[in-house]
């Protein structure tokens, strides 16, 4: 008589566990894979919104755009086929032929504008 032979493999319980493994670890991967997608258009904004305070704050020192002391003027700016819109308010500052300006900006008409940026300029 022939003895039977052991055939070769894996459980259903140990594939089972590897399919379980798998997906966990899957799980953390795509969890993973969304936060840093969320991350990064989070800093593709804040560094457009940069620019666009950047760009404004220049404008308003070279008087390429008229800005009077003690009034808050709301402007739009378009970047990357975006429209956003900032903020600037001049003050005087402790020395007489120095003005701050305070320029923030908002993918948003009515705000919240964010990522103040102050600069002076000198009149003369």
């Amino acid at each position: 008589m022939k003895r039977a032979s052991s055939q070769g493999g894996f459980t259903l319980i140990e594939v089972l566990l590897a399919l379980m493994i798998i997906a966990i670890g899957l799980t953390a991967l795509l969890k993973t894979m969304g936060q840093n997608i969320h991350s990064t258009s989070r800093l593709k904004d804040k560094s457009v919104q940069h620019m666009v305070v950047m760009s404004a704050l220049a404008d308003i020192q070279s008087n390429t755009v008229s800005a009077s002391l003690n009034h808050e003027i709301t402007r739009t700016s378009h970047v990357f086929g975006h429209t956003w819109y900032w903020r600037a308010k001049i003050t005087a500052t402790s020395v007489k032929s120095m003005q701050q300006i305070s320029v923030s900006a908002s993918p948003n008409q009515t705000g919240p504008f964010t990522n103040q940026l102050i600069g002076y300029r000198y009149i003369p």
